[in-house]
């Protein structure tokens, strides 16, 4: 899934969005480019699940 979070500001927040994605599935592969505020997660999770999660920590996808 392909997700804009645009209050992912600086490298602090993208390590925060690692660690809330990976707690809810460690297997789970994130990939962050910081200047467009894109993440791209594979996971096997429901993508509502995911969003639920990072609006819960600070980070809602727009």
């Amino acid at each position: 899934m392909d997700l804009v979070l645009k209050d992912m500001t600086c490298g602090g927040c993208a390590k925060a969005v690692t660690r809330i994605v990976t707690k809810l599935d460690p297997e789970a592969k994130v990939e962050i480019d910081l200047p467009t505020q894109k993440v791209a997660i594979l996971s096997q999770l429901p993508e509502a699940d995911v969003r639920l999660a990072l609006s819960r920590g600070g980070f809602p996808p727009a």
